[in-house]
């Protein structure tokens, strides 16, 4: 278990999950950010991440793993998120359904442990009433 997942995790409207391989952790974004977010993952690494090609794919999931082993959950999330959208043969997820999901609820990107699979969950909440 990790720290992250030790911890009781933020559970709102605009939370994102990541759940790569064993390792588990939130982060909030400003949904109408996300795509300045994406664009800024695809300009940090070295080579040019080409959405729908596998390199890119595969420059993201490296990403989002070493990101979730630092406990990075920030760059985690975006680059997990990068991969649902953007690898080679995705069906069904945009990133405007994307951010109306994360509008109205938490989003949970997971994967397992050698990130030949990626799944999207979204949970929609309720409104609290105080």
């Amino acid at each position: 278990m990790t720290a992250a997942s030790s911890k009781t995790l933020p559970i709102h409207s605009g939370c994102v999950m990541a759940e790569l391989g064993h390792r588990r952790g939130p982060c909030d974004y400003k949904v109408a950010s996300l795509p300045e977010w994406l664009c800024s993952l695809e300009k940090s690494v070295h080579r040019t991440m080409v959405r729908g090609l596998e390199d890119g794919g595969g420059m993201a999931r490296e990403a989002a793993f070493a990101a979730a082993r630092m406990q990075q959950w920030d760059l985690a999330c975006i680059a997990a998120l990068w991969v649902v959208l953007y690898r080679p043969n995705v069906r069904g997820t945009s990133l405007v359904d994307f951010m109306r999901l994360v509008d109205h609820g938490v989003v949970t990107i997971s994967a397992n442990a050698d990130g030949t699979r990626w799944h999207v969950d979204a949970t929609v909440l309720s409104p609290s009433i105080h």
